[in-house]
């Protein structure tokens, strides 16, 4: 017999939360079913799971504050019930640990009479002296509204006692709370709509068994037009206008609204009459219909907003405000902000105006669930104000995130910044003041602070000469010769504006001959505040950390107006400094020379002298790609070509328009830290991200908590007024610009400078940026960085291929660069997208009308256009394609791989080859191996595979949201209300493998930041499907891409959706099912799943007469690919018969040889319809291409 109890792993729909603090940590306990399990909140790490009942759902848990026994022991009481059955159980905690390690104990399982709707413990339950719990106490609400003790001594011995009652009703849901009065208050939701509120004293708990409380009912509520299914008591509220101490209570229906009630005065309570008699007699629980109600209209606020019903409501009461959570039959969680103007004043207001006068309006939806049903949710109140909520559903799946009221210190709208463009012209000092002319080196210098200025210009990379004389022969004098990059990074401190990791590596030479390498590190840093600079010590432990100060940057303000004439035209800027580390002094001296507001140069002198050391360290840095110029000016290399000066037809800001007239128009990242900007009026601008990041060992969720933007203007130029492109290559710093007239423009980083590099003969359409390899020079052999840049033009239906090198533009050809290769378009065709495969030498572009054109150019003529040797039409209908990207090969010996997504609402994979016809034609074989849609769309606009994880990311519009999706982990990590796709946008995800990222865009004029560093919520445990699932089937081993067997398993479940998933592996205990893909194409629920005896298709059957056969194969990246083969035809005209049962048998007397290397499959299928007829059709492999 099979012990399903004890199965290694199962995913149950969630139907209990519950927060338990412990000693500054946040764990989470979670019914799953009949199961307990225990996570720790912040790692999502699960410590301990018990199964609680046989077969009832846990549908409740109540804990009690933690008890520390000692340092490395904490015990959990808790109370878990589910139907008739109810339990106390310990939970033993050791939290000083990295691993905490727990174990839960169980108490004996009660079984009572009743329905249990609510329970709590009682809060004096704990140890007594030194040992452990002796007794357990609760108290229960039943569904016939009758309170209930329970109480467990150490020897499980129980003992249960009815000790109050209410109003006699059926109830759908009850809370527990208790007061400060020595009072339990009861809210009762009843089947018939109404809603009370009773309450008996606490003595009740030590009184005797005979006597039962006397119980007050307070008030009786109607309104709502259903069953309650949720009733909350909020806790008591202080300020807000209320009275300290006060409360309210919510509720949710059947009718789909949530309605808050006034229980402000809990001194009006009325005796049931029916009660009267039976206090010193028998408790009989009183009818409904006869007492007296206390109010029927009391209701003070409704509101109505989840497309189905409500299950649950909690409040989120800060000191700043009130807030609500629902949770909702629809899978979402919502919140909604009970309006702080509703309560201004509402204690001066009639009794008959108090009423109706609070306004709940919507503020968000959080979407992280899949099909229908949040059954469970949990809140737990921080300090700043926020909460941290878990919600669970029936689709098994278990998130945590955070909330952030209004009006909290970490509101999450705090990390959206906003920027029209008056307040840039603000920050820049250009609304009033004179305009800055871009990188002029006398605006610059003026409008700069002069230690910014000098801060600003030390970023990239430098070449030094360090020469060290020593008046000492203990000390060695010598050269250094190396590199040295300032690496710029968040700053590490709150109070610090910007700051760089200094990185030097090189190799010293002593006087004697003996040469070693060496590197250093320091960490440079500016404050805005002062105006100061300083370098900083690193921990030698990790390089990166700072650990103390060296010394702080005095620079003389004077040097620059009194040296701006020396050396023909160069800024002189002295700054000197001191430092005492324990005997010995250091005396840094720097000069900065500055020239067109940009820095080629600088010195840092050293005179060091103490007991054993005496000497002068007199180091130059030069820029490294000025070194490079004087290599490369006799190179006849391809290289970069700006125009000439005059043609960047540059335009002088005081003259024009004020930044503050201007509008923002294009987007393009230069890293994780900064984005460039161009405007109406031709201007470039770029903002730098400060990210103000919460300290290390607090929830990383909190660190989407803000943002500032330091705006800084580059250039404006004639050709980039209007209209604009930018494009980006993939990680890499350099962005192309291009404008009304053709001319493209280069962002150069190192000099944070706009140059011109070549000209397109008419204004651009589309522009593809992409980096390709190292190629080696042709006189030095030194290897140079190598980008192609593929671009269309309005009108002409050639694409042009452009080849340029990472080098210096300054000494670039006076004529600009020609074209390498062009590229004839298709009639219609207009390309959207595009990407170069490297290591086969094929362009492979995409349209606006859904298809792809392949070009070979390994060995393609430059003189005329090419024409395209493939072309695949309908690859994503009719649609857009917006992606086109090779996915990194993890064997060289693998097929080329492709990515593609289109506004369709799917994402694909193929693999590409190079096959030849028998005219010894070459063409492009395109298969596709993996078809899906994410949960938004249509619009999927960018893909990305993330560098530390290999996740697969995908990003788009859905509705008025712009949503980042993990398609390896299933879950949506980011979500902006931002208006919708239509407007300039631009997004960069980290590279850290947070699931983070930042996303700008314009809307109503106004330019908008979303920094975001990690995912918007954490899953503790993966879900399945959203509904009930109909079928199951079980596939032979399946060779993955290392020629390994293993076998999967399919589900089809009522959301339409068919999920594969791998085993746990037998070898690794704690592995658990793991969902690898999920195939959307269904429009009823599945009911029939069969594997193929290979594992090579999968057949799935539907209502509505949907029969699917899919292709299954192991893809890198993705893990499990699947694309939909063949759709059998319906049978009738109506098409609503449906498909009771599938038999798949394989004709192996037919197999043969297809081309000599694919070996043809078939399959007999057979199809029993609800009409009771069975069908019966033949399938062969070749024809199953899709």
């Amino acid at each position: 017999m099979v012990d399903f109890a004890n199965a290694k792993d199962a995913i149950n729909p969630i139907t209990a939360l519950a927060f338990v603090p412990v000693t500054g940590k946040l764990f989470l306990l979670a019914g799953e079913g009949p199961h307990l399990s225990f996570f720790n909140n912040e790692t999502a790490q699960l410590l301990a799971a018990e199964r609680v009942f046989k077969a009832q759902a846990i549908h409740g848990i109540s804990t009690a504050a933690a008890i520390e026994r000692n340092r490395a022991l904490v015990i959990i009481n808790v109370l878990i019930w589910g139907g008739r059955s109810v339990r106390f159980a310990e939970i033993w905690l050791d939290p000083t640990t990295d691993d905490e390690i727990a174990k839960i104990f169980l108490r004996v399982e009660v079984a009572l009479d009743d329905w249990i709707l609510s329970a709590s413990l009682k809060p004096t339950f704990g140890l007594i002296g030194d040992a452990p719990s002796q007794r357990f106490y609760a108290v229960l609400v039943t569904a016939h509204n009758v309170a209930l003790e329970l109480s467990a001594d150490a020897e499980d011995e129980s003992t249960v006692r009815q000790i109050a009652a209410g109003p006699s009703s059926m109830l759908y849901s009850a809370c527990i709370e208790c007061t400060e009065e020595d009072r339990v208050l009861i809210a009762a939701g009843t089947v018939f709509g109404e809603v009370l509120l009773w309450s008996f004293s606490q003595s009740a708990f030590s009184g005797d068994a005979g006597l039962p409380a006397a119980c007050l009912l307070h008030y009786r509520f109607t309104g709502h037009e259903g069953s309650v299914f949720d009733v909350r008591i909020s806790p008591p509220i202080s300020g807000l206008g209320y009275k300290d101490g006060q409360r309210l209570i919510a509720s949710c229906s059947d009718d789909r609204t949530i309605r808050l009630w006034d229980v402000r005065d809990l001194q009006t309570a009325t005796m049931p009459t029916d009660m009267e008699g039976s206090l010193h007699g028998p408790l009989i629980p009183p009818l409904l219909d006869g007492t007296p109600e206390a109010s029927s209209d009391q209701c003070t606020g409704t509101v109505m907003g989840h497309v189905s019903r409500i299950w649950d409501v909690h409040f989120l009461v800060s000191p700043q405000q009130m807030n609500l959570l629902s949770l909702g039959e629809d899978g979402t969680a919502q919140t909604w902000q009970v309006n702080q103007e509703s309560f201004d004043g509402i204690l001066g207001l009639s009794e008959a105006r108090a009423y109706n006068s609070l306004q709940v309006s919507h503020r968000k939806i959080y979407a992280y669930h899949v099909g229908k049903n949040i059954w469970a949710g949990a809140v737990h109140g921080r300090p700043d104000g926020t909460f941290v909520v878990a919600t669970g559903g029936a689709d098994g799946r278990v998130a945590s995130y955070i909330v952030y009221p209004r009006g909290t210190m970490a509101d999450d709208n705090d990390s959206i910044s906003k920027w029209t463009i008056q307040d840039v012209a603000m920050q820049l000092e250009d609304i009033d003041g004179p305009s800055v002319d871009g990188p002029s080196p006398s605006s610059q210098s003026d409008s700069l602070p002069l230690s910014r200025l000098i801060f600003d210009a030390l970023n990239g990379a430098w070449v030094i000469k360090r020469e060290i004389t020593s008046s000492l022969p203990t000390y060695p004098s010598g050269a250094f010769r190396g590199e040295v990059t300032f690496e710029r990074r968040p700053p590490t401190a709150s109070e610090i504006d910007e700051e760089y990791l200094y990185i030097e590596s090189g190799t010293f030479s002593t006087h004697q001959g003996f040469s070693f390498n060496a590197t250093r590190r320091y960490v440079y840093r500016y404050q805005a505040s002062s105006d100061r600079m300083s370098a900083w010590f690193v921990k030698p432990d990790d390089s990166t950390t700072v650990d103390y100060l060296f010394h702080e940057i005095q620079s003389e303000k004077n040097s620059l107006v009194r040296q701006r004439d020396n050396l023909e035209g160069q800024a002189v800027i002295h700054a000197s400094s001191y430092h005492l580390c324990v005997e010995d002094h250091y005396t840094p001296d720097y000069e900065f020379y500055l020239q067109d507001g940009n820095m080629h140069q600088w010195r840092l002198k050293y005179q060091v002298k103490g007991p054993q050391k005496d000497y002068v360290a007199d180091a130059s840095y030069m820029r490294k790609n000025d070194c490079n110029d004087r290599k490369l000016n006799d190179r006849e290399v391809y290289e970069l070509a700006p125009a000439p000066k005059e043609e960047l037809a540059r335009i002088s800001l005081s003259a024009g328009q004020k930044l503050g007239e201007d509008s923002f128009k294009a987007y393009a990242f230069i890293d994780q830290h900064s984005f460039l900007v161009t405007t109406a009026q031709g201007r470039v601008l770029i903002g730098r991200l400060k990210s103000l990041e919460h300290e290390s060992g607090k929830d990383t969720q909190d660190e989407a908590s803000g943002s500032t933007i330091r705006w800084e203007t580059l250039d404006q130029l004639e050709a980039l007024k209007s209209s604009t492109l930018v494009t980006k290559a993939v990680s890499s710093g350099l962005v192309l610009l291009s404008g009304s007239d053709g001319t493209v423009f280069y962002y150069d980083p190192q000099r944070r400078q706009i140059r011109s590099c070549l000209k397109l003969p008419r204004k651009a359409a589309f522009l593809h940026f992409q980096y390709v390899q190292h190629v080696q020079a042709a006189q030095t052999h030194e290897d140079l960085k190598s980008y192609f840049l593929l671009a269309t033009c309005l009108g002409i239906s050639t694409a042009y291929v452009y080849q340029l090198l990472d080098i210096d533009l300054d000494t670039s050809k006076k004529d600009p660069p020609l074209p390498i290769l062009q590229l004839a378009l298709p009639r219609p065709f207009v390309v959207t997208s595009a990407c170069y495969i490297e290591e086969t030498g094929i362009w492979v572009l995409g349209s606006r009308g859904g298809a792809i054109a392949c070009y070979i150019v390994a060995k393609s003529p430059i003189d005329k256009a090419m024409e395209p040797c493939s072309i695949v039409e309908k690859l994503h209908g009719d649609e857009t394609i917006t992606v086109i990207q090779k996915l990194p090969q993890q064997d060289s010996s693998q097929a080329t791989i492709l990515l593609t997504s289109g506004r369709d609402g799917h994402y694909a994979v193929h693999e590409m080859s190079i096959v030849k016809n028998e005219e010894d034609q070459c063409h492009v074989d395109f298969q596709t191996v993996h078809r899906a849609m994410p949960p938004f769309g249509p619009n999927i606009e960018g893909a990305a595979i993330e560098q530390k994880t290999h996740d697969l990311l995908l990003w788009g519009f859905r509705s008025k949201e712009f949503v980042v999706y993990n398609a390896t982990n299933d879950i949506e990590t980011m979500t902006v209300d931002c208006g919708g796709a239509h407007r300039n946008w631009c997004y960069q995800p980290r590279s850290d493998g947070s699931d983070g990222g930042t996303f700008v865009w314009t809307k109503a004029s106004v330019c908008y930041v979303h920094l975001q560093s990690r995912a918007s919520h954490r899953v503790l445990k993966s879900g399945s499907h959203g509904r009930e699932i109909k079928a199951m089937a079980i596939s032979a081993p399946l060779k993955d891409i290392h020629g390994v067997g293993k076998s999967y398993f399919a589900t089809g479940a009522e959301d339409t959706t068919i999920r594969i998933w791998s085993y746990p592996d037998s070898s690794e205990p704690e592995t658990a099912f793991r969902c690898l893909t999920t195939l959307k194409k269904h429009t009823t629920g599945v009911q029939q799943l069969k594997w193929s005896d290979d594992g090579d298709f999968l057949f799935s059957a539907a209502g509505c007469e949907e029969f699917f056969v899919w292709r299954v194969q192991e893809v890198p990246f993705i893990g499990i690919g699947a694309v939909c083969a063949t759709v059998f035809p319906r049978v009738t005209e109506d098409g609503d018969l449906r498909i009771m049962d599938v038999a798949i048998t394989p004709d192996t007397q037919v197999l043969s040889r297809i081309d000599g290397s694919k070996e043809e499959k078939r399959f007999v299928i057979s199809l029993v319809f609800s009409d009771s007829s069975i069908r019966v059709c033949d399938l062969s492999s070749s024809n199953a291409n899709g």
